[in-house]
């Protein structure tokens, strides 16, 4: 292992973090009606998600948002949702996984995506492709995920103590195989939640197993800290972080992509 400082992007915020994304290409005026589609399989998780959009002439009228990243739900993408598409994943072993419309108001937004219909337990190390169906547009796509790894410090058994309002913690983790990078989060307070409120989080990306010996936290009256640690594939840095308007993806705009998270809650005193 080696200290990875020059190499560290520091993500201001967590939309920063996991929404960040530009598509050049598609600011191109010849580049018109079509679709985006952003998926990101991750192992551990019971249900996955696709979000799919309609794209037109960035120079149309009301289109200035059309290529913006969607995970994060707002009211302003809602029109250019696709819904009446068909969506599924197959496996290597030419196992089909169908996924379904889901609309979500519970928290005052309308949220739209893709999800899967049955149970569906992504695997580390294991490849997939995504077939969708919608109108004339036939869209592919295709990743393999990063291998399993765990997170080696901080360590959960133990309980860390603050020195004048700061948690000084030892971020470090095993090696995920074929991982292209590692975003390292560090949650004060609770667990955070899309579209519910938390308190800090401080989030990196990462090329080796390890942010730093011994970064600094500011923390305050809390009891609970929550690290988490995801490997990510090439898809997913390229499209989200480089800006390549597609990667992993056929017939369309955005990406199919794949990570492994894993996290570890730790005891404040």
């Amino acid at each position: 292992m080696r200290l990875l400082a020059k190499y560290f992007l520091i993500v201001l915020t967590a939309v920063v973090a996991f929404g960040a994304v530009s598509c050049s290409d598609i600011s191109d005026p010849t580049k018109r009606d079509g679709a985006s589609v952003l998926c990101q399989l991750t192992a551990s998780q019971a249900r996955q998600s696709l979000f799919l959009y309609r794209t037109t002439d960035i120079h149309d009228e009301g289109s200035s948002f059309f290529y913006f990243f969607p995970e994060f739900q707002n009211l302003r993408f809602v029109p250019y949702f696709i819904g009446d598409a068909t969506v599924f994943i197959t496996d290597d072993h030419g196992r089909r996984y169908d996924f379904q419309l889901r609309i979500d108001s519970s928290y005052g937004v309308v949220a739209k995506s893709y999800v899967n219909v049955d149970s569906f337990a992504v695997q580390p190390e294991a490849s997939y492709s995504l077939s969708v169906r919608t109108g004339d547009l036939s869209i592919g796509g295709r990743t393999t995920l990063p291998g399993d790894f765990q997170i080696v410090s901080p360590d959960p058994g133990r309980i860390y103590s603050t020195t004048n309002g700061e948690l000084r913690l030892d971020l470090r983790w095993t090696r995920s195989r074929n991982a292209f990078g590692y975003i390292a989060s560090v949650i004060i307070g609770r667990r955070i939640l899309i579209g519910s409120p938390y308190r800090d989080r401080y989030s990196y990306i990462a090329f080796d197993t390890l942010y730093s010996p011994a970064s600094t936290f500011r923390v305050s009256s809390v009891d609970t800290c929550f690290v988490e640690v995801l490997s990510f594939d090439a898809n997913y840095y390229n499209h989200k972080f480089r800006g390549v308007s597609n990667s992993g993806v056929t017939g369309a705009y955005g990406y199919v992509g794949s990570s492994v998270l894993q996290s570890t809650r730790l005891r404040i005193q």
